[in-house]
């Protein structure tokens, strides 16, 4: 079993995710419910706001913000704690070609475990180095994303459209 400070979860939605004010409460949250001190906090919280590409966000209401940056405050709330494995669904569900390349960017380099979810393949294959469709539950196919993409039979027969 895994402590809530090992996994992180980011919500499809990223209004489901907030429960502060302002965007510097709401990435530190997590910390200073744990009753880490106001110092280093907010130092983490600088820190990880850069990561996504916050900055200069932080006192912003999280709820004024774009769909997109809202998506990457919810993500700087998950990764201050630095968790070992991340859970994200449908994360880039929502968003414009140019928010979707964004959080790519800021999860591509990031050494954690990610399991997530997604209809989007081709976006799957950019992120994954293993993919399994499911099909009402079950596996359906699974593989390198590579292989999965490729194919295109199997993308048909399950919906899945090779679109960024």
């Amino acid at each position: 079993r895994r402590s809530p400070a090992e996994v992180g979860f980011l919500f499809q939605n990223p209004d489901d995710q907030v429960v502060a004010a302002t965007v510097e409460d709401d990435v530190g949250f997590s910390l200073l419910a744990r009753g880490a001190d106001a110092a280093s906090v907010s130092k983490k919280v600088g820190e990880v706001l850069k990561l996504v590409r916050l900055e200069d966000k932080r006192r912003r209401r999280p709820l004024e913000m774009s769909f997109g940056e809202k998506k990457r405050a919810g993500l700087a709330g998950v990764l201050i704690s630095r968790p070992r494995l991340l859970c994200l669904d449908e994360p880039a569900l929502g968003l414009d070609p140019r928010e979707a390349g964004q959080l790519l960017k800021i999860l591509l380099p990031l050494r954690t475990t990610m399991i997530f979810s997604s209809i989007d393949p081709a976006y799957s294959a950019a992120l994954a180095d293993r993919m399994i469709i499911l099909d009402r539950g079950k596996i359906a196919a699974r593989g390198i994303p590579g292989e999965i993409t490729r194919d295109d039979e199997l993308l048909r027969r399950y919906g899945l459209k090779m679109e960024l």
